[in-house]
């Protein structure tokens, strides 16, 4: 009985230090978890503001309503909309 005793308080302190190996692992774990989500967020906020783009303002030439001025205004105006490489 003795014994029995013994190696019932052996395995009882090896199983409550796995125990506590497991929980410390998991900690560890959920820890790096946790930073390797905030590293991921920032690096994809800092990604979204690389990305914005500053559009150019256009300045567009407003018809006066002489019928007279509508071809030249025409025109300019589809001058001023012609896509352009930058």
């Amino acid at each position: 009985d003795v014994v029995s005793k013994a190696e019932q308080y052996k395995w009882q302190k090896q199983e409550e230090f796995t125990t506590k190996q497991y929980k410390d692992q998991l900690r560890y774990i959920k820890a790096l978890f946790g930073q390797k989500i905030k590293l991921e967020y920032r690096t994809y906020n800092n990604e979204s503001d690389k990305t914005r783009v500053r559009l150019l303002i256009l300045e567009i030439t407003k018809f006066d309503g002489a019928i007279e001025n509508w071809l030249p205004f025409w025109n300019k105006f589809e001058v001023e909309l012609t896509p352009r490489t930058w």
